[in-house]
């Protein structure tokens, strides 16, 4: 213990890591070697996950301990070496290659053996865990093991120092220690401590552990506890280094540690354990869809959207047998029985490129219920307008030939969507043109488009025809004040948003993600966007993307037009058929369950199509 100038307690719990049953290894079974071969092979397995020497110490009853206080199991170590980093090193926020699987709903920690301030603490820090909306609840037990998924005994022991072991199999480790002279500083710090080992039981590594001396000395390197692509993973969205008292995962605590987790500490527990802004699928079509979309046979999925008028989203698509289909969006997330519409008289331009090319769905009339809307190869317009039984009525026609649609040639007008840019409560045509403007043509009751308001003076660079400049990803309501706003993806890795104005027109840009957004659009790997919709129910349209890393993400749409961090889905279980045609082919985003938020919809090759209802 130091207790120099600023009464700095040293808490060397540094990485803790896993207890480890049931993992398969090819080589040989811990039951067949001595403690001194499996103290061996331990030290070995550090060694080449990158922990340096000055951290491991090996002790004379075959206990491997690194950075002062992690035990290590030979199963966590072989664990350890055989995981992959996916993110690089860098010294950020980390975790370890080894996580509690999602599949353990309740965590029990057994805090018979707590009394006084340490029961005080140990209380306080399972609701640190509890009170956020975790895959798992922490709850407190004396002994029952009865309804819990997993169970970590907390024992006391001499000292003021903390133990604990990180995850191994899907399971948090069983056990951590605090020392009993931790309740000598008070019920914050103990919560602080008792948090901090619960944190090495889920994964969590050191905030500063290439350097431990932020919070545990007064100067120097401190002494990096490892990484070498392995066993520190960072943890998106936290910072780039570490401060003094800035997480309840430092690895010193001292007379100042509130127990209370910061900004970043929530950060990355929502990003490994945050329920996700989807939560369960709900399927249907049992098999029977035929998704035109990949293999240009059957259904060509256009969107889904409220065509019955009921404030539920209906999936919409044109068949290639020349008729289009809206099956109704039911409350608990499924499809009603399709209602068919053209009787096979429809020639569908997206897929050979000649008659109806398909833009949208959306409310054209402003009589509450979405519409069909075309622009065929003959340079017109069409809006067919939707019935509250499903289907769609006669056609509306505009601009009378002279519409170049740039979607099926690739010049003239690239029609993006339509969507209400006046906010008048009617849908918009919105284009972007190969002459560097957009254009809006105002939606009338009618059905059909008044005159076109242009932006940009010929100064946008459009992407989605030459992957150059930016991809045009859809339009909604970012801001939150009944307009539609344009949204892209550049090319350079930053998103805009440009207000849309009562006039038609677009305002000036805002921009996120500072180049660091990697766009899968156009190159098949990163963040494949696919839509800007009400996730959260906030009355802004946030930034969908399904990532080639197997999550999903959600983008908050701010007031100011710009977007806040991500929250993820699926943790990296999301086989997306985007890219590689095979999967979930991620159609959009839309409120089919009519609760004001919307829902990732998508259509599998299996033949069934999916809804993860947003949460």
């Amino acid at each position: 213990m130091n207790t120099a100038t600023e009464t700095r307690i040293f808490f060397t719990v540094a990485a803790a890591l896993a207890l480890g049953c049931d993992l398969a290894s090819d080589r040989i079974d811990p039951a067949d070697l001595d403690p001194e071969e499996e103290a061996a092979e331990i030290v070995e397995n550090l060694r080449l996950a990158g922990y340096p020497e000055s951290e491991i110490e090996a002790r004379a009853d075959g206990v491997v301990i690194v950075g002062g206080d992690a035990v290590v199991s030979l199963a966590a170590s072989r664990e350890m070496v055989a995981s992959e980093d996916q993110d690089g090193p860098s010294f950020r926020q980390y975790r370890t290659n080894n996580l509690v699987s999602k599949s353990k709903n309740t965590i029990c920690v057994n805090g018979a053996a707590f009394t006084g301030t340490l029961s005080t603490g140990l209380d306080r820090a399972i609701a640190n865990y509890t009170n956020l909306d975790l895959t798992f609840n922490m709850v407190r037990t004396a002994g029952s093991t009865v309804g819990c998924d997993a169970t970590i005994v907390a024992f006391v022991v001499a000292g003021e120092q903390g133990l604990a072991e990180f995850p191994a199999g899907g399971n948090p480790n069983t056990w951590i220690e605090i020392g009993s002279g931790v309740a000598n500083y008070g019920v914050a710090v103990s919560t602080q401590v008792i948090t901090h080992e619960l944190g090495h039981c889920l994964g969590l590594r050191h905030t500063d552990y290439y350097n431990p001396d932020i919070s545990c000395g007064q100067g120097g390197s401190g002494g990096n506890e490892g990484d070498a692509g392995v066993g520190a993973v960072h943890i998106p969205g936290t910072p780039t280094t570490a401060t003094y008292n800035g997480s309840i995962m430092n690895s010193c605590y001292n007379s100042g540690s509130t127990g209370v987790w910061t900004a970043n500490d929530l950060t990355a527990l929502k990003e490994l354990y945050g329920l996700g802004p989807f939560g369960s699928a709900v399927s249907s079509f049992a098999g029977t869809l035929d998704v035109a979309n990949l293999d240009g046979s059957g259904h060509f999925l256009v969107g889904a959207a409220d065509v019955t008028g009921d404030h539920r989203a209906d999936l919409v698509s044109v068949s290639v047998d020349g008729s289009a289909y809206v099956w109704p969006g039911q409350v608990n997330g499924s499809f009603g029985s399709a209602v068919s519409s053209f009787a096979g008289s429809l020639d569908l331009a997206n897929l050979d490129g000649y008659g109806h090319f398909i833009v949208d769905v959306a409310d054209v009339t402003g009589d509450g219920r979405a519409d069909l809307v075309s622009a065929h190869s003959n340079g017109s317009a069409y809006v067919w307008p939707g019935q509250a039984n499903g289907g769609f009525g006669g056609a509306v026609a505009s601009f009378a030939g002279s519409l170049d649609v740039a979607n099926i040639d690739g010049k003239g007008h690239y029609l993006l969507a339509a969507a209400d840019v006046t906010g008048d409560g009617r849908a918009d045509l919105v284009s972007s043109h190969t002459n560097g403007s957009a254009y809006v043509w105002p939606g009338l009751a009618n059905g059909g488009f008044g005159g076109a308001v242009a932006s940009f003076g010929g100064t946008l660079d459009m992407a989605n025809l030459d992957k150059s400049g930016h991809f045009i990803v859809d339009l909604a309501d970012v801001t939150g004040d009944g307009r539609a706003d344009l949204v892209s993806s550049h090319t350079n890795g930053s998103a805009y948003v440009w207000p849309g104005l009562a006039s038609g027109s677009f305002g000036g840009a805002v921009a996120s993600f500072a180049g660091s957004l990697d766009m899968a659009n156009l190159d098949a790997f990163g963040h494949y966007l696919i839509s800007v919709a009400d996730v959260s129910g906030d009355g802004r349209a946030d930034l969908v993307s399904s990532h080639t890393n197997g999550s999903a993400y959600v983008w908050p749409g701010q007031a100011n037009g710009g977007f806040g961090g991500a929250s993820s889905s699926f943790n990296g279980t999301l086989d997306m058929a985007n890219i590689d045609m095979s999967g979930h082919f991620i159609l959009d985003a839309a409120d089919v369950t009519g609760d004001g938020r919307a829902d990732l919809v998508s259509a599998h090759t299996n033949r069934s199509a999916y809804v993860w209802l947003a949460q």
